[in-house]
């Protein structure tokens, strides 16, 4: 019996140090790799929403390309400038901010797919699209 309380010991001795330094990696690497994933290739749109509504619409083409601490964009007028620069708002790297001061929320990322999010309150369209423009921003991307 105090045989296999030693290995059932040794064993959640075993799990709770690679427990620990799983998440030190993780931990130290995130900034690197959001980084990192950010920049593996062009991404490209595949749905694009306003306060939960569809406005791909508004967004046909819209494609964006980060590097590191800038992004180069097309399609995105006026909400996504045709370039600018970026700084993750902290090391969870979970945001970034752009130059324009708009906190872009990273709200999922793979090496695939990309989901942004961003609240857009500028009036620089006029008549009825003026409203659609307003709004959070949700942006799925993909490449």
């Amino acid at each position: 019996m105090k045989k296999n309380k030693a290995i059932l010991n040794a064993f959640i001795l075993m799990i709770m140090i690679l427990n620990v330094v799983s998440c030190k990696e993780t931990g130290t690497n995130t900034k690197d790799t959001v980084s990192a994933l950010l920049r593996s290739g062009k991404w490209k749109l595949n749905n694009a929403t306003v306060d939960g509504v569809n406005k791909n619409d508004l967004f046909t083409g819209f494609e964006i390309t980060f590097s590191a601490g800038s992004y180069t964009s097309s399609n995105g007028d006026p909400v996504w400038a045709s370039t600018d620069t970026w700084v993750f708002t902290d090391d969870n790297a979970t945001a970034f901010t752009r130059n324009d001061a708009i906190v872009v929320t990273i709200q999922s990322l793979t090496e695939s797919n990309l989901k942004l999010a961003l609240t857009w309150n500028k009036t620089t369209l006029g008549g009825g699209r003026n409203n659609s423009i307003n709004g959070n921003h949700v942006f799925e991307l993909s490449h």
